[in-house]
């Protein structure tokens, strides 16, 4: 069985439904991570977190989208030192 969740569209305008697979529904977080956005299932639907720098929400996410998300109150845009080829110069070192 896949660790991943699915999302299938519904014919209504509600959005996916999310299946949460075993991981989610042990409590852990699930993001959807894409190059021009994060997303996170939020009430039966998803909501849209963090969007890439120089994005158009509405033109190059929502209005690709086969169904109307939640869009955070606090929508944030992506780190741009994930789209440049250079190293982003985090610290190095194991996790604690």
């Amino acid at each position: 069985m896949s660790s991943r969740a699915t999302a299938a569209t519904r014919p209504s305008e509600a959005g996916p439904r999310i299946t949460p697979s075993a991981p989610a529904s042990q409590g852990r977080k699930a993001l959807y991570v894409t190059e021009r956005a994060v997303l996170r299932p939020a009430g039966g639907t998803l909501e849209v977190v963090e969007i890439a720098p120089g994005i158009d929400l509405e033109r190059d996410v929502l209005g690709r989208m086969g169904f109307k998300p939640r869009v955070s109150a606090q929508l944030k845009r992506m780190d741009p030192r994930l789209f440049r080829p250079e190293p982003m110069g985090l610290v190095t070192g194991g996790m604690s």
